[in-house]
């Protein structure tokens, strides 16, 4: 089972004996009318790790993620956008007229909506990014994406050329072709990012979706190999020498050119302040090679999370090989 399932069906657990909720939501318990099932969607998506509005943690959409629960005593109505409600508390909300599915006028805001916002973007945009901006502003329509089942069946139904999806790797982007670079593409495209020429020997796998995780967070994309390099030298200056960001990046740096696997000095302060940005305390006995290097991993997850990219196998494992790998 999905944690974020997990997670939220302990949030929602029920006493059957009694069925009584010794948990209520805090949503609905302090509610005094019923609750817009939107709310409760941007809840979930603000505050369960992993969850993102694109897969709805494998359930394809918000609605049949929450018919997979057993809610009761509250009870569910999903037209006009749907209501949640306590009947031992709340007044029986009143369904408007059906209206599903939407108008074509809405599913032409939709449309604008997801040209403007691949307008703006500088790299093309995560898949779950996108979903969780149509949940937040057409809540009616991403309860059951229109009728489509999941987002993937719903962004296909829509004309939104000249963007593009492309579904090959980390939960889909959204991009324009005139301004964007896939990673997929960039790998048979060596001018397209310098970092291609780099030596990834056997690990030439992860550098499609390296090099998106990259463009998200910043990480520098560094090879596996001087990702190696650079950490076992960070872990020899820190055995010797007082942490001082400007010193120990200038030594560090300077160490990987003497070793014939050079790193740039903004490469290595970027590794260096994301530790620090961590929390991690140098000099308090924990700078060895591996801790290091999972404090890392950890801050990558976490920059990943909040650019709402979906931290699915394929991104944990290419994070684990590509940063803690082996001599």
């Amino acid at each position: 089972m999905c944690c974020a399932v997990f997670h939220y069906r302990l949030l929602f657990q029920i006493n059957k004996g009694s069925h009584t909720w010794p948990h209520e939501p805090k949503t609905i318990a302090n509610a005094t009318t019923a609750v817009a099932l939107a709310k409760l969607a941007s809840t979930i998506l603000s505050t369960v790790e992993g969850m993102d509005a694109s897969t709805w943690a494998g359930y394809g959409s918000f609605r049949r993620l929450v018919e997979s629960w057993d809610l009761a005593p509250f009870q569910v109505t999903w037209e006009g956008g749907g209501l949640i409600h306590d009947p031992r508390r709340h007044s029986a909300p009143t369904s408007p007229p059906p209206s599903f599915p939407k108008p074509i006028d809405e599913l032409t805001v939709i449309i604008d909506l997801i040209r403007a916002e691949i307008a703006k973007a500088s790299h093309p945009a995560p898949c779950s990014q996108i979903a969780s901006l149509i949940t937040a502003k057409h809540p009616a329509i991403a309860n059951d994406w229109n009728g489509m089942g999941n987002f993937r069946n719903f962004v296909e139904s829509l004309e939104i050329s000249p963007v593009r999806v492309d579904w090959s790797n980390g939960g889909g982007h959204i991009y324009d072709p005139r301004r964007h670079i896939l990673m997929t593409e960039s790998v048979s495209r060596p001018n397209a990012n310098q970092a291609v020429r780099a030596d990834w020997g056997n690990e030439k796998d992860l550098f499609p979706i390296a090099a998106q995780i990259h463009d998200v967070t910043g990480v520098p994309l560094l090879s596996p190999s001087n990702y190696q390099t650079l950490f076992h030298l960070i872990g020899t200056d820190l055995a010797t020498h007082t942490f001082d960001l400007s010193e120990t990046g200038k030594r560090v740096r300077d160490a990987t050119r003497a070793f014939g696997s050079p790193v740039s000095r903004s490469d290595v302060n970027w590794v260096l302040r994301s530790l620090l940005l961590r929390g991690h305390a140098f000099g308090a006995g924990e700078d060895d090679e591996r801790t290091l290097k999972r404090k890392t991993i950890e801050n990558l997850r976490s920059l990943c999370l909040r650019e709402q990219m979906v931290l699915d196998h394929d991104i944990n494992d290419t994070l684990d090989r590509w940063i803690n790998r082996s001599a």
